[in-house]
């Protein structure tokens, strides 16, 4: 969560650790950031499950969702103590 969040307060390009048979994208594209969750693993079943969901975050939201995703990791590890 921590490199997402500074991806979207930089600017920049990161993308989670593989590993799991999915990836969280998020890059500059145009006047905002583009989000690309993808999923090549199967599913439950064993069935692929070949998934590409992309959201395009406009530039005026862009800080803002880092700053609520900064507050919600926040909270989150204050739960861990």
């Amino acid at each position: 969560m921590a490199g997402l969040i500074d991806a979207l307060t930089n600017r920049t390009e990161w993308t989670t650790p593989g590993g799991w048979g999915e990836a969280l994208t998020v890059r500059p594209e145009g006047d905002g950031m583009r989000l690309a969750y993808t999923v090549w693993a199967g599913d439950t079943t064993g069935q692929p499950a070949d998934v590409d969901h992309t959201v395009l975050v406009p530039e005026g939201q862009r800080l803002p969702l880092a700053s609520a995703l900064r507050r919600a990791l926040d909270v989150a590890r204050g739960w861990e103590h």
